[in-house]
């Protein structure tokens, strides 16, 4: 039986379990969502930088920027709670 999430998250799509999994899928500028109520998707340009540990964020709903460390993370961004409720994905 499908689901919404069928509809909204497509075959080419790979949902993103970890920070570990985050840094792996971005070494290279990436894009990403977070997969909001009603199927509205947050999406976010990402690239991991392993030599500062930190990451380069661009959303785009509104076009800006940030680089975020690893540890700011949760403070600074939605990245870790959605990665927790299974609703960030990567686009493939």
């Amino acid at each position: 039986m499908e689901t919404p999430e069928d509809h909204i998250c497509p075959n080419n799509t790979l949902q993103i379990n970890s920070i570990e999994e985050l840094k792996r899928e971005s070494l290279k500028r990436s894009e990403f969502f977070i997969l909001l109520n009603f199927g509205i998707k947050s999406t976010k340009y990402i690239t991991y930088n392993p030599k500062l540990n930190e990451f380069h964020i661009n959303h785009s709903i509104d076009d800006t920027d940030e680089t975020v460390a690893e540890r700011d993370l949760a403070e600074y961004t939605n990245i870790p709670k959605a990665i927790e409720k299974h609703a960030f994905y990567k686009v493939i």
